[in-house]
């Protein structure tokens, strides 16, 4: 199934704050709608910056930001924490209330107004979004 879909990614980034959604900001090397490397937001215990891990995609937050789309597709490790998770109404059932901050954070980080949550989409609208970006990125790289 769509939910079973292993990925390997590498961790970029660390994302810092007081009401941190996840422990990770990891990015596909490739561009989302924003001309920025698509984001994915691993949910996971904290991991070493660099860290090269199989993820398994869950779900997305569908985003506009500065009028373009900016999606955070949502990710776990399947041995971690979240493992167990196959889907963003099991994240929901089992850890109530995390799509809520990690929509709240996304939303705020930049400033209140800047960005604008279109909410989010289960797994199979994430495993979309990630193959047309793999795509898009094979065609860039052809040229």
């Amino acid at each position: 199934t769509n939910s079973a879909i292993r990925l390997t990614y590498r961790v970029s980034r660390m994302m810092k704050a007081i009401a941190e959604p996840a422990d990770s900001l990891i990015d596909v090397q490739d561009l989302g709608g924003d001309g920025d490397p698509l984001d994915v937001i691993l949910l996971s215990q904290p991991l070493s910056r660099g860290s090269i891990v199989k993820v398994k995609l869950i779900g997305v937050l569908k985003l506009i930001d500065t009028d373009k789309q900016d999606d955070k597709l949502i990710a776990v490790l399947p041995q971690g924490t979240f493992g167990k998770v196959g889907s963003l109404v099991e994240l929901e059932k089992k850890f109530p209330g995390i799509k809520m901050i990690v929509e709240t954070w996304f939303q705020n980080y930049k400033g209140p107004g800047r960005i604008e949550s279109q909410h989010f989409a289960e797994t199979l609208a994430a495993q979309n979004i990630l193959n047309m970006t793999i795509r898009a990125y094979s065609f860039s790289r052809e040229k």
